[in-house]
């Protein structure tokens, strides 16, 4: 028998809880990448900002026994920058805006964590933790195009 004309039909196409719930579930969930691109992505950006302290310190005059590791130190920072920009462009580009959007907002609060946990610490500037930075990001950011791009 057909609904009369003032009625209001139920959409069979919803689920009951309505189109409300089912549409903001989604939207949310756009913007969460995979736990292991966020743990790989926000440890990348620990070391390199380690990186960055150390060749903001050797710009403000820091200078070490040998000239060829300074160099490496401020390739490393070219190196770290060029690859998270480019990474990030790839994956707007190919994989989903909001993704990336999600990636970066994970690692920017996984860095302020870090920050205050090595402020605490540390209590300042650590060397063995600029060395550990700049030589594993090189192996970190191979493998996260290695990964997540090729």
């Amino acid at each position: 028998m057909p609904a009369p004309s003032g009625a209001v039909r139920a959409c069979p196409a919803l689920p009951p809880g309505g189109a409300v719930d089912r549409w903001s579930n989604m939207m949310l969930d756009a913007f969460f990448p995979s736990v292991g691109l966020v743990v790989l992505y926000s440890l990348i950006r620990i070391v390199q900002f380690e990186n960055q302290r150390w060749a903001r310190a050797r710009s403000r005059g820091m200078v070490g026994g040998h000239a060829g590791f300074g160099a490496f130190v401020d390739a490393t920072f070219i190196m770290g920058w060029v690859a998270m920009l480019g990474f990030i462009v790839y994956w707007i580009i190919f994989v989903s805006w909001r993704e990336a959007i999600g990636l970066v907002l994970a690692a920017f609060l996984v860095g302020i964590v870090w920050s205050i946990l090595s402020a605490l610490i540390f209590r300042g500037d650590n060397f063995v933790i600029w060395v550990s930075a700049t030589i594993v990001i090189w192996p970190l950011v191979a493998v996260l195009f290695a990964v997540h791009v090729f």
